[in-house]
């Protein structure tokens, strides 16, 4: 990810609380489960069923998200909150990006009607571009 990316987003009033809530929302958001409910394994058991496939687009649009989110979390580990501009922009851009992760997730599931299940989450696999229920 380049700077000029975080540089783009408008700056807003943050404290070090809500980069950290920002940080662990968007780690929490690796795995998509259905209506936004956390992921949760029982007994350490997990299935995993096909229960789709998306277009190379529609891969290629949540490989981006996914790959800019991961490096956002990178870069919130290194940055200092010194720097107030850059850490705001940080935390509007990582917020609008874990935002689009999820509507991603909600449009394409709405798209195809995967099959979800309680307490289950979709994976994407990105060199078939297939959905995988894990549950």
């Amino acid at each position: 990810m380049e700077g000029k990316d975080i540089i783009n987003a408008a700056a807003s009033n943050t404290t070090n609380k809500e980069l950290a809530f920002a940080a662990a929302f968007i780690q929490r958001q690796t795995l998509h489960s259905p209506k936004g409910k956390p992921n949760k394994q029982i007994n350490n058991l997990t299935m995993k069923k096909k229960v789709g496939q998306v277009t190379p687009e529609e891969k290629n649009e949540i490989q981006q998200l996914f790959e800019r989110r991961n490096g956002l979390n990178e870069l919130a580990k290194i940055l200092n909150a010194d720097n107030t501009e850059l850490y705001e922009k940080l935390v509007k851009d990582m917020g609008e990006t874990g935002t689009k992760f999820q509507g991603w997730w909600d449009r394409m599931s709405q798209k195809y009607q995967w099959e979800s299940a309680q307490n289950g989450n979709w994976e994407i696999n990105f060199e078939t571009n297939e959905i995988y229920l894990v549950s």
